[in-house]
């Protein structure tokens, strides 16, 4: 099941666009994940999304810190997204046509290790890290969830981030979840075959929590910093449930998603931001987000 209220409209471009060069834009997502003018963008940075919240306010530090600058243009949507802006050059959001190349890539570890085999960079270096995960309700928590064994449940409905379009973090919860249940003699718990499943279409970190919204799910496992996110920014829409002591750095049992921060020119701007980037002041920013330095 996907949270699309919309009618599917065909593309209306003079060219024939290959299904890999589209982006979806529900009104869940709208175009949330691409952020400035690349036009006029002096530096232009691909994210993968989940850690959106911290690196928009760090990007927003160096910004105030260097007034002169025309603008940063970054994107924060999965990784296939990236590779494809990598490839291709630009992405289709319906039949408009963003077209860019990044300064700066931040992405999963094995990610990032994959693009390094066609693209050279100047410079990486670990970047940050997530601590676990958690579960995220509607306000109030109307189906009285208290943890994980309630996943078994036969009267919830789970929001979950795609299989197929975001296979990485689907992995991630489906195996943190399996390992904090233990040996769960239902293998199909989690998967397509498990009915009370809903999943998104295309960009779990904006799509789930209008699924919770909405009613069309009960829960949803999310990473432990989205969980924050949502909590602090609709706070009478969506609570969280932790699943481990929160003053641990990391999560015992959870799957952890490192990341890795690369630079593919020598220019100047650019590696004053990569070494912002990797400064301990953006550590603090994104510890303030639920997520911690790359440990290696």
């Amino acid at each position: 099941m996907f949270d699309d209220q919309s009618l599917d409209w065909p593309e209306e471009t003079t060219r024939t666009i290959e299904a890999s060069e589209t982006w979806y834009a529900a009104p869940g997502n709208l175009c949330l994940d691409f952020h400035g003018d690349p036009r006029t963008a002096e530096l232009i940075v691909f994210s993968d999304g989940n850690h959106h919240m911290a690196l928009r306010e760090a990007l927003q530090g160096f910004q105030q810190a260097h007034p002169q600058l025309q603008g940063i243009f970054y994107m924060t949507t999965p990784p296939g997204v990236v590779m494809t802006m990598l490839k291709k050059g630009g992405i289709y959001l319906g039949n408009l046509r963003i077209s860019a190349k990044p300064n700066l890539l931040i992405g999963p570890d094995n990610f990032i290790e994959t693009v390094g085999k066609t693209h050279a960079f100047a410079d990486h270096a670990n970047f940050m890290q997530s601590r676990g995960c958690a579960l995220i309700v509607r306000h109030g928590n109307p189906k009285k969830i208290t943890g994980i064994q309630d996943l078994k449940r036969g009267d919830i409905r789970i929001a979950c981030s795609n299989p197929v379009t975001e296979t990485a973090s689907y992995t991630v919860y489906r195996n943190t979840l399996l390992q904090l249940l233990g040996n769960h003699p239902d293998e199909t718990i989690y998967t397509r075959e498990d009915t009370r499943m809903v999943y998104s279409r295309n960009i779990h970190h904006r799509e789930i929590p209008g699924l919770l919204a909405k009613q069309q799910a009960d829960v949803a496992l999310v990473y432990y910093h989205l969980a924050l996110r949502y909590a602090r920014i609709f706070p009478d829409q969506i609570d969280y449930i932790p699943l481990a002591d929160e003053t641990l750095d990391t999560f015992p049992g959870h799957d952890i998603t490192k990341y890795t921060i690369a630079r593919l020119d020598m220019d100047d701007l650019s590696s004053q931001l990569y070494t912002y980037l990797c400064s301990q002041h953006v550590r603090d920013i994104y510890k303030h987000h639920g997520l911690l330095g790359h440990t290696g």
